[in-house]
């Protein structure tokens, strides 16, 4: 399923000099924060109390946060754009997960290959512990929904309405890169990485469909494969899968203590696959000029019309 990117915009047209300011898209960046703010706080509050309780229980109060952050910004669009979430419509949305799912773990599972052909990569114990597995999908799944919400459906978004998809596609990615910059072995090579990696390639997919469902699988499955399948650093954090991994190499080739994410395999793999994305939406004229040429475009219509 494919929406077209006007179906984004808000519907509203304002008038006035105060509606004007709340739909300009600053105002509405601030605004859709305040709507998911609820959900953060009632988090944080909770924090403290899940300190005790299964990491399974942990996991299922997180895939609720997540439901709750899709209720809220489905009610933002309802209430300040004046328009249906049809990024976040449930139609067809599992054929589109399954797809995400499908891409993100065939990423991950060349580049183990490709580290493993290299002597990289050995396994040296497996944990066949399936709570492991469920706990971690739904907990990794609640974090990969929340980036995807604020990166590419707000962030990315907003800035394409208004700056247009190159200038939106830079800026986002920029971010996401500084983001993991406080990162455990973050350097600068590795928020470079991370904004290829991740900023162009789930930024390319998201201009595919203009929905939420395939970047959300791929972006989860990218995670779920590398930390709870095999056992890798992510993004410089170690994590424990049911495999229990030795990693050694040149730097270059296995991302060092900041994880394969930082290894130049993974960078090329990611921008190859993201250019295909990228190609797709051209072809697909899934691509926003910015506003003053959108309008400029629309004024010469009315004109040749007349």
């Amino acid at each position: 399923m494919t929406i077209a990117t006007e179906q984004l915009f808000t519907n509203v047209h304002p008038r006035t000099v105060l509606g004007r300011v709340v739909q300009f898209p600053l105002t509405r960046f601030i605004l859709v924060l305040a709507f998911l703010a609820p959900v953060s706080l009632a988090v944080m509050a909770l924090n403290p109390a899940l300190e005790t309780v299964t990491p399974l229980f942990k996991a299922l109060v997180a895939g609720g946060c997540a439901v709750l952050m899709y209720l809220a910004y489905c009610l933002y669009t309802r209430l300040i754009e004046k328009r249906k979430a049809l990024e976040m419509t449930l139609k067809g949305s599992a054929t589109e997960f399954g797809i995400g799912l499908a891409i993100g773990s065939g990423l991950m599972i060349t580049i183990v290959a490709l580290l493993a052909v290299a002597g990289c990569y050995r396994v040296e114990s497996f944990n066949l512990d399936w709570s492991i597995l469920v706990s971690a999908f739904l907990r990794l799944g609640s974090a990969a929904f929340l980036e995807e919400l604020i990166f590419r459906l707000i962030i990315f978004k907003l800035t394409e309405e208004a700056l247009g998809s190159w200038v939106a596609l830079v800026v986002q990615a920029a971010l996401f890169g500084a983001v993991h910059i406080g990162n455990p072995n973050a350097s600068i090579f590795s928020s470079v990485a991370i904004m290829i990696e991740a900023g162009v390639l789930l930024a390319a997919a998201f201009m595919v469909t203009r929905r939420v469902w395939l970047i959300f699988g791929l972006h989860l499955a990218w995670n779920f494969m590398q930390s709870t399948v095999f056992g890798l650093t992510v993004s410089g954090h170690t994590s424990h899968g049911i495999i229990t991994p030795t990693v050694s190499g040149p730097e270059w080739l296995t991302g060092g203590a900041f994880g394969v994410e930082a290894s130049w395999p993974a960078v090329g793999l990611c921008l190859a696959v993201g250019l295909l994305f990228l190609r797709r939406a051209v072809k697909g004229g899934q691509l926003v000029p910015p506003v003053w040429r959108r309008r400029r475009h629309s004024s010469v219509s009315v004109t040749d019309s007349a």
